[in-house]
Formats: structure tokens, sequence, C-alpha cells
């Protein structure tokens, strides 16, 4: 059954402070994007890696490079599709251990994706990452593990992917060593 993550209209006010705070992080630390880009594909490239494997699908530019920074410093893998068409591609091309989802990609849109991973040998875990909430209750829970809504909460998201991208690599037998969640002002580049 998927898990439902996500703020009360309550603290709409304490989000918005929190997206604002996350934004100056973002912007102060915009420029460690390029060396994390260098060790990322160091890491993917590099054979037998323990690394888990992580695919970011989302259409926002931002959003994406944002999402590809935080998870580059958890320590993971990462690639990035800006639809839905290349993300399918890039599933059917290697092999990924958790796939972030935004419903609404352009060309190919979320909801096809989850539909058409039913196809494939191998599926990595989802987490569909959406500010429309609507209709996510009609996700198949076989195929989506959780569901964040935007705004989301920064350590809740890496504490979800850690555990997910980390249980789905030690299923495919791959010995990952255990890590620590490093906060927003612990970031290394490398």
């Amino acid at each position: 059954m998927a898990r439902w993550s996500g703020r009360s209209s309550s603290s709409r006010s304490t989000s918005r402070r929190s997206s604002r705070t996350l934004w100056k992080w973002w912007r102060k630390n915009e420029r460690l994007a390029d060396a994390h880009a260098c060790c990322r594909a160091e890491r993917a490239l590099r054979p037998g890696s323990n690394t888990p494997r992580i695919l970011v699908a989302e259409d926002d530019p931002g959003i994406a490079r944002f999402l590809e920074l935080v998870v580059t410093r958890g320590g993971f893998a990462v690639d990035s599709a800006t639809d839905g068409a290349d993300a399918l591609r890039l599933l059917s091309e290697q092999e990924y251990d958790l796939l972030l989802l935004d419903l609404t990609l352009p060309r190919v849109n979320g909801w096809e994706v989850v539909a058409a991973l039913r196809g494939f040998k191998r599926r990595p875990a989802v987490i569909v990452i959406t500010a429309n909430t609507r209709y996510v209750h009609e996700l198949d829970p076989e195929l989506v593990t959780s569901i964040v809504r935007k705004p989301f909460d920064l350590n809740m998201l890496m504490s979800l992917v850690t555990e997910t991208a980390t249980a789905m690599a030690r299923n495919r037998g791959v010995h990952v060593p255990a890590r620590n969640h490093r906060g927003p002002d612990e970031i290394d580049v490398c």
C-alpha cells in the first residue's frame, strides 16, 4: 500500500516559510551543482558500484536540479528526465532502484509512466512527488511505493529516498553500506 506524506492545510504558513528557506539554501549552494555533476558521473560509470541508482523525472528544471543535487549529496547515482518519454527510455536502457516521478510531465505523463512500468521485467520503486493530489488514490499501490505532496519536507523526502533506494539495491543483491543522512548545511562536494 502506498504511504502518504504531505502537509495539512493548517501548516501552510510554515510550509511557505520552509520553502523560502529551502530556496535560499538552494541559491546559496547552486554553485556546487557542477561539482556534484562530475562526482555523479564518476559514481555512475564505476562498474559494480554499490551506489543505488535513482532516476528523477521532473519537468520543472529548477525542481529537477534541486532534487538531483540533494539526492547526489545523499550518496546516490542520479540521472534525470524532463518528460515521461525520456524517463521510459532511460528505464528501458538501465536498471534503477528508485524513480522520483512528477505526474504532470509533457509528452508521456506520470500516470502513463506508472502504467508502462507493468511491462518492465525489473521495476524500480516509485515515489510520486506532485502538487496535484486530487486523483492520487487511483494510482496502483503495487507500482507506487509512496506519494509526497509538494511542497515537501527535505528531511522527510531524503529519509524516504534513502530507505527505499537502499532496500531496492539490497533486493538485487548489492551490498550497500549504512548511510547517515546529512542535513542541508552538511554538504560535501564529492
